[in-house]
């Protein structure tokens, strides 16, 4: 049995199925962590209360990436 993990990128309403050194991205975020960061220093965070639930009530949280010049948040599993 395969599981599918739930990300989805909040910009681009995509499903975030590339890797970065940012980690998951969808595939238009994938050119901020190629092109437009490096050299830029990255903080990351989760937002404390879930962004929104999924049909069996589990929530979502949101996840900020952020640099100088880009804010990428995700609706990720808490797990």
């Amino acid at each position: 049995m395969q599981t599918t993990t739930l990300t989805h990128c909040l910009t681009h309403q995509l499903p975030e199925t590339g890797t970065s050194p940012m980690g998951p991205v969808c595939p238009k975020c994938k050119r901020f962590a190629y092109v437009d960061l490096p050299g830029q220093p990255l903080r990351s965070y989760w937002e404390s209360q879930p962004g929104a639930y999924t049909l069996d009530r589990q929530p979502l949280f949101v996840y900020i990436r952020q640099t100088e010049s880009v804010v990428l948040r995700s609706l990720r599993p808490d797990s």
